[in-house]
């Protein structure tokens, strides 16, 4: 501990330029360190969905998710995987591990459904794969209410509301749903 006392005093200047130089590194890092408010995010997830109108849901869950399951269970790095049946339509979702590359899964998964595709049946809606990506979510979700009836609630919503929003710079789509 006295070595370090003792140069300091004995060279004051060079302790002082080590000092500054430290601080500067430390000023020019801090000043160029990016900064986002959303920052690109990759999650290991992706989901399996598939419709097939008028079914319900345990039949759904017998003719659909089970062998949808069983197919994307032999997945490479496949941590978790969650199923969803509901009447005509069935997701199951699947949880990588860190690290892992969500666009060579997504093929994996792609391969596993070309291999099931005979086992289901015809009327079956091709299945859609999605990836989870947060930069694809709503920021600001917007409900109304109003005393006017749902066709012109709509109408005002589309024609008015959606453009004057869609103008706003930043602003990727507008989806209004729950209309007529």
């Amino acid at each position: 501990m006295s070595s370090i006392t003792d140069t300091s005093i004995r060279r004051p200047v060079a302790v002082t330029m080590f000092y500054l130089i430290v601080v500067t590194f430390g000023l020019v890092g801090f000043l160029y360190l990016p900064v986002d408010l959303l920052p690109e995010i990759e999650y290991p997830r992706l989901t399996v969905a598939v419709n097939y109108s008028n079914v319900g849901p345990e039949e759904m869950e017998a003719i659909v998710t089970d062998p949808l399951e069983n197919a994307l269970s032999s997945i490479p790095d496949l941590e978790r995987m969650t199923s969803q049946s509901e009447e005509g339509q069935s997701r199951v979702s699947l949880e990588f591990g860190r690290g892992t590359d969500i666009s060579e899964a997504a093929n994996d998964v792609r391969a596993a459904l070309d291999r099931l595709r005979d086992e289901l049946p015809q009327e079956v809606d091709p299945p859609s794969i999605w990836k989870f990506d947060p930069g694809a979510q709503e920021i600001i979700a917007l409900s109304v209410a109003s005393t006017r009836d749902l066709a012109a609630t709509t109408r005002l919503l589309q024609r008015e509301l959606a453009q004057r929003f869609e103008q706003i710079p930043g602003v990727g789509s507008i989806t209004i749903s729950g209309g007529v």
